[in-house]
């Protein structure tokens, strides 16, 4: 896999870790695959002005609302 998540990561001087490696590490610095899906989530909703209290949460499922113009 290539992407940014799998680049070299330099802990310090000494120690680089690379791959998987440096993604779970990655993910783990960023609090978690849930945290991080939480930030994007949240930025996305603001970026389309929809209130996080217009959700309906059923089966696991958020539909969107859009609002009227």
């Amino acid at each position: 896999m290539k992407d940014k998540f799998c680049s070299p990561l330099y802990l310090n001087k000494n120690k680089t870790i690379y791959g998987g490696a440096a993604r779970n590490k990655r993910i783990a610095r960023a609090g978690g695959l849930e945290q991080i899906l939480n930030k994007v989530i949240s930025s996305t909703f603001e970026e389309m002005n929809i209130d996080s209290d217009d959700l309906k949460y059923e089966n696991n499922v958020i539909p969107i609302i859009r609002k009227q113009a």
